[in-house]
């Protein structure tokens, strides 16, 4: 390590690969896309029982009435 004009460490400077490296974005593009496929079919899923349900309340309604 390198020391500065006033005498504090500097820390070396770290080449562009290295920081991609470090940040690791393919697997965390990987676990984001994952994410939202299981979002969505959770949504997904969701919205067809509350439709079947919805139409199903609303048919027993006009019967009553």
């Amino acid at each position: 390590m390198k020391k500065n004009v006033v005498g504090h460490m500097m820390a070396a400077k770290e080449p562009v690969k290295a920081k991609l490296r470090r940040w690791d974005l393919i697997p965390r593009l990987l676990c984001l896309l994952l994410a939202l496929l299981i979002w969505l079919l959770i949504v997904n899923l969701n919205d067809k029982n509350d439709k079947v349900s919805n139409e199903g309340s609303s048919a027993t309604v006009e019967t009553q009435a």
